[in-house]
């Protein structure tokens, strides 16, 4: 019996490693909307050229994970400090200033919010050709 009791002890032991070393844990999948339906990104004009959002950041409203297939410049309407998370769950303030404009590639995944006191807007314009 004792010898039962040992294995039985070892298994949930055995168990309760595996489980906090991560084998059995499911990490839930990450849900990646495509811009256009990302949390303050208003799409104002589309075309097989080019997609003109206005987005809003509202003070500590996350965007959601969102996928910005198409390379795109930004420019800044109302400045502020943004937070951009990536899946990984990296995350990087980024000030951005009233006139300003930003270049990027394509394929970026990533949430952002404005963490300041105050909305940031901005105009994005998807280049997608």
């Amino acid at each position: 019996m004792r010898q039962w009791k040992k294995l039985g002890m070892a298994v949930v032991v055995g168990i309760g490693v595996l489980m906090s070393a991560g084998v059995f844990a499911q990490q839930a999948p990450i849900k990646v909307v495509p811009v256009w339906e990302a949390v303050g990104h208003h799409l104002q004009f589309g075309n097989d050229k080019a997609r003109v959002y206005d987005v809003i950041l509202e003070p500590n409203v996350p965007s959601g994970i969102h996928l910005h297939e198409y390379d795109y410049v930004l420019i800044v309407l109302e400045g502020g400090t943004i937070r951009v998370t990536f899946p990984d769950g990296k995350s990087q303030d980024v000030e951005v200033k009233t006139g300003e404009w930003r270049y990027q590639k394509g394929g970026v995944v990533h949430e952002t919010m404005s963490v300041g006191p105050k909305r940031v807007r901005a105009i994005v314009v998807e280049l997608t050709r």
